[in-house]
């Protein structure tokens, strides 16, 4: 009961009680007399309208406004979001150089944000993880890209995790052992997205003896995944939503598309299919795809030279293209999608950066967070939503199940090629950088070990 119901009915007991005791006078005095009762609850009433916490069960909120909170811009247009993110997480260099381009980008009035999709095999040494983790379909403590090398190497991970996510990044989930998990069962994937789960908040248990401090986040701050090799299933949607997932970024859609939503409730948010070069080949967002395109996965490329220009004019010219058409078009979502390694003498984080310092800071353009782009589509009325998912490149209806595109299109089979053998090539997702003058010995798996 609030305050006004309970004063409410105060009045009305002192009535019934002023009614007994002024039995026997006459009706004005005693009406005058109760009139005095009320005037002074009201008086006392609306001063404690100034109280923090007065009746706070009524008290509305104030609404949300549009430009602020949801995905539309002061303009009456969505805002442009740029969403710049990395799947791995090995390298403690490029945790530092990462973080230090975004305070550097922050300073510049361009603020960025970066998502990082980890795995948290690289939070565990290969001893401990042979009894800790077991792959689907793999032998027990086996992972496709390494493991945490020392207690001191994993203690120097944490602390960089710790300070991205203090700094405003999201930390997000790619897994634990880089497996490809298209063939997997609902309970296989159950089983490694736990042992994430396990691993990640388990750093202390599986390390005896490291010294570090706390993760600075909890589970609840983990809502979004990528797969490892982009290799997913309808098994996986089915199992992202029980997990707390809210997103996915493993699908591949046009450079137009909006975010939508799965039959299963989950955002989808597509790598887009870019043209590159001369001749307009195919690619997708990331920078593997890229490297596949542009050198076949060989690090021919070296800074400095003309060739290494000439591949970066291409890649600046891909993103500025994409970015242009969304910008001045449906201002669907742009991604940038990389890696830790420093393929081609560094080329596609450069060209990341460079295009962070030419769209970031423009008027109504946002370079955040998935996380945070979750949160606006979420705070925006879902007519609005629906509006503008129809301007898609590929038109998709929000409420359609994922069944009737789990396939690969056209456009993706045109991609397998750079996706298939990632887990070889792939420089243990996130190897020390290395250039063409500092290449990474190859063992018999085919996987690159560590220099």
């Amino acid at each position: 009961m609030n305050f006004l119901s309970r004063t409410a009915q105060k009045i009305k007991d002192k009535v019934r009680f002023f009614s007994f005791v002024t039995r026997g006078k006459s009706y004005k005095q005693g009406a005058l007399f109760v009139l005095g009762i009320v005037i002074l609850v009201v008086v006392v009433s609306v001063a404690l309208r100034g109280v923090p916490g007065f009746d706070e069960q009524e008290a509305p909120h104030a609404p949300q406004s549009q430009s602020k909170h949801t995905i539309m811009a002061p303009s009456g247009k969505p805002y442009q979001f740029v969403l710049m993110a990395f799947d791995g997480s090995r390298s403690l260099g490029m945790w530092k150089e990462t973080r230090q381009f975004a305070t550097e980008m922050a300073a510049e009035g361009k603020p960025l944000h970066f998502t990082y999709f980890i795995n948290p095999i690289y939070l565990i040494t290969e001893e401990n993880a042979r009894a800790a983790y077991q792959g689907p379909r793999a032998e027990k403590g086996n992972s496709a890209i390494g493991y945490g090398t020392s207690n001191e190497d994993i203690a120097a991970r944490v602390d960089q995790l710790n300070l991205a996510f203090k700094e405003g990044h999201e930390i997000g989930s790619h897994a634990v052992g880089h497996w490809d998990g298209s063939p997997w069962t609902m309970q296989e994937w159950t089983s490694e997205l736990a042992q994430f789960d396990d691993i990640l908040f388990g750093i202390s248990r599986y390390n005896p003896g490291i010294k570090t401090e706390p993760l600075a986040f909890t589970r609840k701050d983990i809502v979004g995944f990528r797969a490892p090799q982009l290799g997913t299933n309808l098994n996986l949607y089915k199992v992202l939503p029980a997990l707390g997932y809210s997103y996915d970024c493993s699908r591949i859609g046009d450079a137009g598309d909006w975010p939508y939503k799965n039959k299963n409730g989950t955002w989808i948010f597509p790598l887009a299919n870019l043209r590159v070069g001369a001749r307009g080949n195919v690619s997708i967002s990331m920078d593997y795809s890229l490297y596949h395109l542009q050198t076949q996965v060989r690090d021919l490329a070296k800074k400095g030279t003309p060739y290494w220009q000439q591949l970066h004019d291409e890649l600046m010219t891909a993103y500025r293209a994409y970015f242009v058409k969304n910008y001045d078009g449906n201002r669907a979502p742009v991604y940038v999608a990389n890696h830790f390694s420093k393929w081609n003498d560094g080329l596609y984080w450069e060209a990341m950066k460079d295009f962070a310092r030419e769209v970031c800071g423009k008027p109504e353009v946002m370079c955040v967070t998935h996380k945070e782009l979750v949160e606006r589509l979420n705070a925006t009325s879902v007519k609005t939503v629906r509006d503008i998912q129809k301007t898609s490149a590929t038109a998709k209806d929000p409420g359609s199940s994922v069944s009737q595109s789990i396939r690969f299109t056209e456009q993706e089979s045109a991609i397998m090629p750079a996706i298939e053998g990632f887990q070889q090539r792939l420089d243990a997702s996130d190897e020390k950088a290395f250039s063409t003058s500092s290449v990474p010995d190859v063992d018999e798996a085919g996987t690159h070990t560590e220099e």
